[in-house]
């Protein structure tokens, strides 16, 4: 957009009057990314799981912080459920008790006890980051582009910006 004269403050101002909302869109849009792609890379793992740590993944609410006098948003993906860190992290190998005097449910069948060889983890919600690390540009163009509407729209409100 040209800019002929007048006060720079305007044109800052006209930008700096849209940034936060496109910002926190922006959250939004890497958050729901993170959430589809960690839920596609969760195995679904034998047994009695069917999924439920896949659908557990959520998006995390935006959250908008302000430090240094920079406003910041951010959202990401989460899971309660007790098993993701397993997904994300792995486990070692390890003797499995049952907690009470009842057998443990093994895929073989009920048993005493059990020894898990371990497992090393499908690491999700890092293959989601890398991903969309990999692919920011391309995953906030729209975004960036109705950013950019905006901004030269909000500063030719103000004289001598045209």
């Amino acid at each position: 957009m040209p800019y002929l004269g007048g006060r720079l403050t305007d044109l800052v101002r006209g930008v700096r009057e849209v940034t936060p909302p496109a910002a926190r869109a922006m959250a939004a849009i890497g958050g729901r990314h993170l959430t589809l792609r960690t839920r596609d890379g969760t195995p679904i793992g034998p047994g009695t799981d069917y999924g439920h740590v896949r659908g557990s993944w959520t998006e995390k609410e935006v959250e908008h912080q302000r430090s240094g006098g920079i406003d910041r948003y951010r959202s990401g993906v989460e899971s309660h459920h007790y098993r993701a860190p397993w997904v994300e992290w792995g486990v070692e190998p390890h003797d499995i008790e049952p907690d009470d005097a009842q057998a443990i449910d093994t895929p073989e069948g009920p048993r005493a006890g059990a020894h898990h060889p371990g497992y090393p983890g499908a690491h999700p919600v890092a293959k989601a980051v890398a991903e969309l690390e990999a692919t920011l540009p391309e995953v906030m163009q729209p975004e960036l582009e109705a950013w950019a509407k905006a901004a030269e729209a909000n500063a030719k409100r103000y004289p001598a910006i045209h």
